[in-house]
């Protein structure tokens, strides 16, 4: 038996126990490099949430996660985070309802605001204590009730004319009022004030260095300790506006230049220099070459009496004879030894003696499944159905049921709208804070907040919720 053999063929006993030459086939091939290659299942490559698996665990089909996967899986249907109109109650569990736009409320329900005994603190709530709606308006807690002459006290002032002054005493802003008089003082800031910037500071300021530079220059110390613009040099070739540094290399022999591999791993030299173990040294140069080639060497060493073979591609290999006597279904495999012996192949894969490799079972059953279980070697193993538990685990939060649900967290509306609600009620010792708003109203029943001020629309004119007293004039 000679050496010879068709390019990407194996040797195979064949049903008369002779070594036959046959190409590998069937669930997979393989090149005349030993790569082998499984068969392509008819799916194509990428990452699927749903697949369907032969019995051999091999993925067959890729397929899209559906609305009703989901919904099945979570047993209900989730609220749609671009805006959805819900079919049930939504308890928000003593959690903030935050940065809403406008809430509107259907026909025929109420509004419960919070049962709360302690006072906000930010401007605009409103609560309910003990048979009174209060809000705070930024400096003080006031009482709504029906709307009298005006203010009865301003800071603590009770003059029918008070003014407004600008100062600058003290070392932080700050409001004094005495008399008719309320005090805004803002003090020049310094290193012991808090207050306004003079015009001598900001000028200092604006003289500091500016980050001007050169495209493609750095800064760096010069010999007198300071800044100076100049270019990259030397074993850098060249540095882009972006950072980008390329330095001066070779891939192709270039002398005083640093090496570099090309783009497939390989170092170009014109020799290599070998030192020995104690002395001397040992240089390596090849002849004048008229055509390239490579030569590509074994793994490991050899055994005794092989000799390197070349496959006519300059991949080298070690080879002994041997005679063509080879058992149905076997194939020729190295052992530890480095001598071929003749095995079947088994495992995950078994071949006939035509070559036809043919993949074992995995234990899963042939399907379409949205949860799949693999091995180490990427094969589907085993099924499972989607549960809720998957999905808010990929979520990373666990959605709000459409049929109603209790929050567990507080929902920031992003300023969009609550249209259409029922009655909305509040957890005791909690606020509604009104929208701090400058524009009127124009939908009967409109309320907001405007600079101190609570204001609702009655469908004709604005009107300005207040505390009866006979209080300032101006």
């Amino acid at each position: 038996m000679t050496n010879s053999l068709t390019s990407a063929n194996i040797w195979v006993g064949n049903s008369g126990n002779a070594a036959t030459a046959v190409s590998m086939s069937g669930d997979a091939t393989m090149s005349n490099a030993g790569v082998v290659t499984l068969a392509t299942s008819g799916v194509t490559a990428g990452s699927y949430a749903k697949v369907s698996v032969d019995a051999k665990g091999r993925v067959i089909a890729g397929l899209s996660m559906t609305s009703s996967d989901i919904t099945t899986a979570l047993t209900y249907t989730p609220v749609n985070k671009a805006g959805d109109t819900m079919v049930g109650a939504l308890a928000m569990g003593g959690n903030d309802l935050t940065n809403s736009g406008n809430i509107t409320m259907a026909a025929n329900k109420y509004l419960g605001l919070s049962a709360n005994s302690t006072n906000g603190t930010v401007a605009g709530q409103m609560w309910y204590d003990s048979g009174t709606i209060k809000y705070y308006d930024g400096s003080t807690t006031k009482s709504l009730g029906v709307a009298g002459a005006g203010i009865t006290s301003l800071n603590g002032l009770s003059a029918g004319t008070q003014s407004f002054v600008l100062g600058t005493a003290g070392t932080d802003i700050g409001i004094s009022s005495a008399g008719s008089a309320h005090t805004f003082d803002i003090p020049t800031a310094s290193a012991t004030k808090r207050g306004a910037l003079s015009s001598a500071d900001w000028s200092t300021f604006n003289s500091k260095m500016s980050n001007s530079l050169a495209s493609t220059q750095v800064w760096v110390g010069n010999a007198s300790g300071v800044a100076g613009a100049v270019a990259l040099s030397g074993d850098i070739s060249s540095i882009t506006n972006a950072g980008v540094v390329t330095a001066n290399k070779t891939t192709t022999a270039q002398s005083n230049k640093l090496l570099s591999l090309d783009g497939s791993g390989v170092a170009a030299t014109m020799g290599n220099q070998l030192n020995g173990a104690t002395s001397g040294s040992l240089t390596l140069i090849p002849a004048a070459v008229t055509t390239n080639y490579s030569l590509t060497f074994p793994g490991a060493q050899g055994a005794s009496g092989q000799v390197l073979s070349n496959n006519g591609a300059g991949v080298l290999s070690w080879a002994s004879a041997m005679t063509n006597s080879l058992t149905s279904a076997n194939i020729w495999v190295g052992n530890s030894g480095n001598a071929a012996t003749a095995v079947s192949m088994s495992g995950d894969a078994t071949m006939s003696n035509a070559g036809v490799v043919t993949l074992a079972n995995s234990g899963v059953t042939a399907g379409t499944y949205a949860k799949v279980s693999v091995d180490a070697k990427g094969r589907v193993i085993a099924s499972a159905s989607l549960s809720a538990a998957d999905i808010n685990t990929a979520l990373t939060y666990t959605p709000v049921n459409k049929a109603g649900d209790t929050m567990v967290g507080a929902l920031a509306m992003g300023t969009n709208n609550i249209t259409n609600t029922g009655n909305i009620t509040m957890a005791a010792n909690k606020y509604f804070t009104l929208s701090a708003n400058t524009t009127n109203g124009t939908t009967a029943g409109q309320m907001w907040y405007d600079t101190g001020t609570i204001k609702y629309y009655d469908g004709s004119v604005v009107k300005s919720l207040g505390v009866a007293g006979t209080g300032i004039t101006t």
